[in-house]
């Protein structure tokens, strides 16, 4: 993908690559950042913002690829070969945005009550929490949000992705069409 940082027309790209991957445009007010752009993309829930020479697509809270899904997308075969192209979509359609990536490593999990599970088995995570919460009470409400747990075990009643980078145009679509064909809940 073009790298778009600077590009007073960004929105011109910004509109071809929507297209072109079958998402809806969905026109705003112009960002202030690397890539100055008043177009983002929207697939259901997902809501796709370009970044310098990639998008970057998230879901709600608690939404997102379940892991089961974001594993099958994660190791597909890209459809296109050659030496320059990666071996399967987990390359290009980078869960977290790391590249390489295992989606286990970048899934967020919840219990079966909401909370977003945090494992920290020496409680420093939590201590961070309470510290951050006691120096700003507006953190409260996030706080309560997570449950901090020493390992998952059987915890997590449902585990999703919901930030990706994507790197490719074939990659773009590719995604938009897989995220239309899993079931909305």
């Amino acid at each position: 993908m073009q790298n778009l940082a600077g590009v007073q027309t960004a929105d011109e790209a910004i509109h071809e690559e929507l297209f072109l991957a079958d998402i809806a445009v969905v026109p705003g007010n112009p960002a202030i950042g690397e890539v100055p752009y008043s177009l983002t993309g929207k697939i259901g829930e997902w809501q796709l913002k370009r970044a310098w020479n990639y998008w970057v697509a998230k879901a709600p809270r608690r939404r997102g690829l379940s892991l089961e899904a974001a594993t099958a997308l994660h190791e597909a075969p890209y459809p296109i070969s050659g030496r320059e192209q990666p071996v399967t979509y987990g390359e290009v359609v980078r869960p977290g945005g790391n590249r390489n990536w295992d989606p286990e490593d970048c899934a967020q999990h919840y219990d079966a009550d909401g909370h977003e599970l945090i494992v920290d088995p020496e409680g420093s995570l939590r201590d961070h929490w309470q510290k951050a919460v006691a120096n700003d009470p507006s953190r409260q409400p996030d706080y309560e949000k997570l449950r901090f747990v020493s390992g998952l075990g059987d915890l997590a009643a449902s585990s999703v992705i919901s930030t990706y980078h994507i790197h490719t145009l074939p990659a773009l679509k590719t995604f938009a069409g897989f995220v239309r064909t899993l079931p909305s809940s």
